[in-house]
């Protein structure tokens, strides 16, 4: 996927190659990708392809489904509460098809929205996900619920999600600015839970340094 803001212009949309990336052609119209930081792509269950398009506003104007290997594309709308409340789209979120069931996926953003604890029993310190589910091809098809916090029984990962993707027993590994965390049992809203996998990594984001000359400290 070629975004607007870094040198796409006229020519931002996702591109299909059929030769194992030997050569390319634009796939089907995108709406919003004239105007897009970043397109975030996922291929799931019957090779039905998701894209969700953040703006140069750095939140998500929409999230699109083909099951025609991009030739064309169907609006599937955006999650509500927003899932970009701190516009942090630029560097963070993720999205990520079931590999099993056709017409799921979820997608994350940077945080929870204000005020705390919201709506959805959040806190600040709430990463900020949510499952979308409908019938592939039917436009505005999907229905998305939130699964952190209220829907993942009182846990969620930490906020800022970079990555995503299913591990081998079905269940959802998310990597963000905390590390590594696992949602168990994503599909079962009775069961399914965020716990840490960090283990021994010890996860640290460093906003600033300085250095004493004097003191070579």
């Amino acid at each position: 996927a070629v975004p607007s803001a870094f040198g796409g212009g006229a020519f931002a949309r996702v591109y299909v190659s059929t030769d194992f990336g030997a050569t390319w052609g634009p796939g089907g119209s995108l709406s919003g990708a004239g105007s897009s930081d970043r397109i975030l792509l996922s291929v799931g269950a019957g090779d039905v392809v998701y894209a969700a398009v953040i703006s140069t506003a750095d939140t998500l104007s929409g999230v699109f489904e083909s099951p025609s290997g991009a030739a064309a594309w169907v609006t599937e709308g955006v999650p509500a509460p927003a899932i970009f409340p701190g516009e942090q789209g630029i560097v963070h979120g993720a999205i990520v098809a079931d590999p099993t069931s056709p017409g799921v996926v979820y997608i994350s953003g940077d945080r929870q929205a204000a005020p705390f604890p919201n709506a959805n029993g959040c806190t600040s310190f709430s990463g900020n996900l949510f499952r979308g589910s409908g019938t592939v091809g039917v436009p505005n098809g999907i229905s998305w619920s939130s699964v952190d916090c209220n829907g993942a029984n009182g846990t969620s990962p930490h906020p800022d999600s970079r990555a995503m993707v299913f591990d081998a027993d079905g269940n959802l590994l998310q990597g963000n600015d905390g590390g590594i965390y696992r949602l168990v049992d994503p599909s079962t809203p009775a069961t399914r839970t965020w716990v840490s996998v960090n283990g021994n990594i010890r996860p640290t984001e460093m906003h600033s340094t300085a250095y004493d000359p004097r003191s070579n400290v």
